[in-house]
């Protein structure tokens, strides 16, 4: 798997949302982000209890990160938080092999304290846990009617201003 898990949807029927929110005077772009927004959060809170099982850090595990590279379109990509890095590899497993330092060597410090040195290491590989998958996969139908009412939330509070 890749660095991110990117959740695409495609909108049915949004010539007559898009309609719905010019007329009320909303800004498009920005009322589909938010709604985006409300979506991956109901996939994080989902991804972050089951991530929570994995890692004894303490913090958030899951990120998101919402974004409009193509006209027209709005995604949400859902991965691991820069400090839970190490959760990608719960996700797809780790082949076993050989890891040899690419510079230098490994460094360790073992239970006296003494600094060791290593230049490979043997790993015996790690079976897939997979957590973000399934939470995604769980929380389909929960993110699209979060989407939805905060679509309707944003027309409903727009038209009451009117």
């Amino acid at each position: 798997m890749s660095k991110n898990f990117v959740v695409r949807a495609k909108l049915e029927g949004a010539e007559e949302l898009i309609v719905q929110l010019e007329k009320v005077g909303l800004s498009v772009k920005g009322t589909t982000r938010k709604g985006v927004r409300a979506g991956a959060k109901v996939m994080q809170a989902a991804a972050e209890r089951r991530a929570g099982s994995l890692s004894s850090r303490k913090g958030k595990s899951v990120r998101i990160k919402v974004g409009s590279k193509q006209r027209g379109s709005v995604t949400a990509q859902i991965g691991q938080s820069k400090k839970k890095f190490y959760l990608k590899f719960f996700e797809t497993g780790t082949r076993a092999g050989t890891r040899t330092a690419k510079r230098g060597a490994f460094v360790f410090t073992g239970r006296s304290g003494k600094r060791v040195m290593v230049r490979s290491i043997r790993h015996p590989g790690m079976a897939a846990k997979p957590w973000l998958r399934p939470a995604f996969d769980e929380s389909q139908v929960q993110a699209r009617e979060a989407f939805g009412a905060a679509m309707r939330e944003a027309i409903e509070t727009k038209r009451a201003q009117i």
